[in-house]
């Protein structure tokens, strides 16, 4: 595993767009990326989205 120091994580909200989580992980070369998402997904209108983005 690596080391924290060396690691680039992204962190990011899901919402509504995909390209603004997903070209900037990819374009730095993310080694770990976090979604923060709403805690009742039975009610969040952006789940198909967070379920694109995690493609």
């Amino acid at each position: 595993m690596k080391s924290i120091i060396n690691q680039r994580i992204h962190i990011a909200p899901v919402g509504f767009e995909i390209d603004r989580i997903v070209l900037p992980a990819v374009e730095m070369k993310a080694d770990l990326v976090y979604l923060v998402i709403h805690d009742n997904l039975a009610n969040d209108k952006a789940k198909k989205y967070h379920t694109e983005i995690q493609k």
